[in-house]
């Protein structure tokens, strides 16, 4: 996820300056080039994050290691840590 997320920042960010700058006519083409390629490097990101997340997303539903015990502590660590609040996630076909 932190790869799709740093590519859609990059990507908005080069886009977000491609279009300001073109839309008030200060566009320069060697900066058009850079935002182009920003662009393009947040989309390459977001595709390669994909291409890790959609299969382990698969694999972690079919896993047997989520059932309905499985619990995740919420860290509060200004609490002892048998005070901490349990979140129960039940495994769903």
């Amino acid at each position: 996820m932190a790869f799709i997320r740093t590519g859609f920042s990059i990507m908005s960010i080069g886009a977000g300056l491609f279009i300001y700058f073109g839309f008030f006519g200060r566009a320069n083409t060697l900066w058009s080039a850079f935002d182009i390629a920003l662009v393009l490097i947040g989309l390459y990101l977001i595709a390669d994050g994909l291409r890790w997340y959609v299969p382990a997303e698969r694999i972690k539903r079919r896993s047997s290691f989520c059932d309905e015990d499985f619990e995740i502590a919420d860290a509060d660590y200004s609490e002892p840590k048998v005070a901490w609040n349990r979140e129960h996630y039940r495994h769903d076909d």
